[in-house]
């Protein structure tokens, strides 16, 4: 009995200790560092909650370290691309001390889910020419003010771009006459400048005939 007991304890000691589970923490943005809630969370195939107001979620998963695990986040409607996003990463967990307690595992993953579409502050400067119309993509969108200058917010597809164009067609002393740009839409919301010089053309005089008999 006493040689079982013996065995039974030398086997224990020298049994594998069991993995600690390691917090994986996912946080999404929109690629411009604002958060996403409610963007679901699967690990292995597996659901595993959604991100909170911070755009963060806490999971458990089982180590050991270097397990290699697919984590998937599942985009919301109005994303660029609604479709699931996937990384296969390796359990290499960090650590951090707690509050006088013992450190535990963890790691961060990121994600982005951007949107379709962002908000853009367009802002055109006429050198304080006033009240020329604005056009984006074939349609008014406003006039100079009487500084000759126009903001508006517009919203447009990220990686595309827009036409912009002032409309001289009330000055036709102005050169460049109907000038038109095509701005580059970036990733992020930014102000898009529009900034355009104009020449006037001087007029000729128009000489007037004389009234009355002309001499032969």
């Amino acid at each position: 009995m006493r040689m079982l007991a013996t065995a039974l304890l030398a086997v224990a000691c020298t049994a594998a200790p069991v993995a600690e589970p390691i917090r994986v923490i996912v946080r999404v943005t929109d690629g411009a560092y604002s958060p996403v809630p409610l963007v679901r969370v699967f690990v292995d195939g597996s659901s595993a909650g959604s991100t909170d107001r911070n755009g963060r979620a806490s999971l458990e998963v089982q180590g050991p370290d270097g397990r290699r695990i697919g984590v998937e986040v599942l985009c919301p409607p109005g994303s660029r691309d609604p479709s699931s996003l996937r990384r296969e990463v390796r359990l290499r967990p960090l650590r951090t001390a707690g509050n006088g307690s013992e450190p535990r595992a963890w790691m961060e993953i990121d994600f982005a889910c951007l949107p379709a579409i962002r908000p853009h502050v367009l802002v055109v400067r006429t050198d304080r020419r006033a009240g020329l119309p604005v056009w984006v993509l074939g349609r008014r969108v406003g006039a100079t003010d009487d500084d000759g200058v126009l903001e508006t917010v517009l919203t447009a597809r990220p990686g595309g771009e827009i036409e912009v164009m002032i409309d001289t067609a009330s000055r036709p002393e102005l050169r460049p006459a109907m000038p038109a740009r095509r701005l580059a839409v970036p990733d992020r919301s930014q102000i898009l400048l529009f900034d355009q010089v104009f020449e006037t053309r001087s007029t000729p005089a128009v000489r007037k005939r004389p009234r009355g008999p002309r001499r032969l």
